[in-house]
């Protein structure tokens, strides 16, 4: 897992030649605690 902060971070990450990003990648707005607000509940049942 690789934290990216900033367009411009990713911008010069994409162009490298060897770039992780060329796999595919996910990404996030704001925070994730890893488990979504929603699902929590269901799993402490």
């Amino acid at each position: 897992m690789r934290l990216i902060r900033g367009l411009t971070n990713l911008k010069m990450l994409s162009r490298q030649v060897d770039s992780p990003l060329a796999e595919g990648c996910v990404a996030t707005i704001g925070n994730f605690d890893g488990v979504h607000l929603a699902i929590k509940p269901l799993l402490i049942k």
